[in-house]
This record gives C-alpha cells, sequence and structure tokens, in this order.
C-alpha cells in the first residue's frame, strides 16, 4: 500500500514513462495532468491509496496563476474572486 505522495508520485512516474516530465511555468502538460489524476483515481478504488491521500495528492507544488489580472480562480466551484490567493487561504 502506498502511503505518500512521494511513493505515489514514484509510482505513478514508474507506470506512465510516456508522460511527459516538461513544465512550464511550474505546471505539467494538461494530459499528464489527467493522466495522473485517472491514476490517483484507480489506486483509490483499487485500495492501493487511502481516500485521504487521494484527496490531497498532487503531482507537484502547487501553483495558481491568475486567469487575468488580479483574478485567481476561486476554490469552490467555477467562482472567481478578485481578492487573490491570500484570500483563497483564509487569511486577511
Amino acid at each position: 500500500m502506498i502511503t505518500n505522495q512521494k511513493e505515489l508520485r514514484r509510482a505513478f512516474w514508474e507506470a506512465h514513462p510516456e508522460c511527459s516530465r516538461k513544465r512550464r511555468k511550474g505546471i505539467y502538460c494538461a494530459d499528464t495532468r489527467v493522466a495522473f489524476v485517472d491514476y490517483v483515481d484507480a489506486c483509490a478504488r483499487d485500495g492501493i491509496i487511502s481516500e485521504a491521500l487521494a484527496l490531497r495528492a498532487t503531482l507537484g507544488r502547487l501553483v495558481m496563476l491568475p486567469i487575468m489580472p488580479g483574478i485567481y480562480p476561486g476554490m469552490i466551484g467555477n467562482t472567481c474572486r478578485r481578492d487573490g490567493p491570500a484570500k483563497l487561504r483564509g487569511q486577511p
């Protein structure tokens, strides 16, 4: 059983050598991100990882880029907020 994100990422890259490891502005390409999400989902359904690990797993460092200057994606649904990432993290 895989118990942490480091092991999960290592297993993903071993299982998907065809995925690109190149990043642009710190973000992997969409095909690689989709493959990772599908892999995490399959691992959770098969009991290889816990549901908690599946919910917090990321492929790399989390980067929040603005959609437009001053507008960042919201954390719930398709909403957007103009107050940037500090408000999203609950900071004043």
